[in-house]
């Protein structure tokens, strides 16, 4: 089962908490301790925030012409997706405006980095 954003990101939390020199009491009551809870807590939002960003980052108008001879997953008006692959053949306005597409992304942009 894949991990949701916030599982990985208190992943990677945990991760830097055992790989650092301090040690965390959250029942301190005072400013380091409240100063390392703030750091935590931008930390995972940060993780959170870039992996949401990486996922939208990878999606373009459809509007914009993609590259003919690459794959392509596409989005219509409603929210439906589909599989595309240009060729001379099939020009992108008339593919896009028969089909309703409202943004597409090019798979290989979605495929880990690994």
């Amino acid at each position: 089962m894949k991990q949701t954003v916030e599982e990985a990101a208190n992943n990677y939390l945990q991760k830097i908490l055992e790989s650092s020199d301090f040690e965390i009491n959250f029942e301190e009551d005072n400013y380091d301790a409240g100063a390392r809870d703030a750091v935590l807590d931008v930390t995972e939002r940060a993780y959170i925030t870039g992996a949401e960003w990486r996922i939208n980052s990878v999606w373009h108008d459809a509007s914009e012409k993609p590259d003919k001879g690459k794959l392509l997953i596409v989005e219509d008006i409603d929210s439906a997706y589909d599989l595309a692959y240009l060729t001379k053949n099939k020009p992108w306005e008339e593919l896009s405006e028969k089909n309703h597409y409202m943004r597409w992304a090019y798979i290989e942009d979605l495929l880990p980095n690994i």
